[in-house]
């Protein structure tokens, strides 16, 4: 008696001269699952409404906060390479966090000290690789870059590093000393 009813009820939604159960349940399915692929809801005001496991929690973004999107730390491989073509840099890392691009260079004099000029071309070219950045650090931190430059490769290969995240806000806080962030 139930199968007649849901029978009835699904012909509406199914093209003249189709009766079969088996393709109700499979249209039914893939209107389902095609509907559920678009983008996330907004709402006026600029939140935008995320669903969380099965349960279907909801919680709204605030305005002003990072995204989960823009917590995480990505690579910037064109970014990397625009400055590496920089004179007088030797390698390059360059990672995107939080709306904030860090540069970390290796210059080709060990010793050398990263002059103002050349501050300000790697910035440019950081600028010119179109990575989206509102601000842009540059640092010689040999450590840094080298963590960097693991996560990079991690990355890269489809991984990534347990606690980098974590450990991040260190780093940076190492790399760039007397800078409050």
């Amino acid at each position: 008696m139930r199968l007649r009813s849901c029978n009835r009820s699904l012909r509406r939604f199914l093209p003249p001269g189709c009766t079969s159960a088996p393709v109700c349940c499979l249209l039914l399915a893939a209107l389902t699952v095609s509907g559920c692929t678009g983008e996330p809801a907004r709402r006026p005001g600029g939140g935008e409404v995320r669903a969380y496991g099965a349960g279907m929690k909801f919680s709204r973004m605030q305005p002003g906060r990072p995204s989960e999107r823009e917590e995480q730390i990505v690579p910037a491989d064109e970014a990397a390479a625009a400055v590496e073509a920089v004179p007088g840099i030797n390698e390059a890392c360059v990672v995107v966090h939080r709306r904030e691009a860090i540069a970390a260079v290796a210059l080709d004099e060990p010793d050398g000290r990263l002059g103002t000029q050349q501050r300000e071309r790697i910035i440019e070219a950081v600028r010119l690789s179109g990575t989206p950045a509102e601000r842009i650090r540059v640092t010689t931190h040999a450590y840094f870059m080298k963590r960097l430059q693991d996560y990079s490769e991690a990355v890269r290969r489809g991984g990534s590093m347990p606690g980098f995240n974590r450990e991040f806000p260190e780093l940076v806080q190492a790399a760039f000393p007397g800078e409050g962030d």
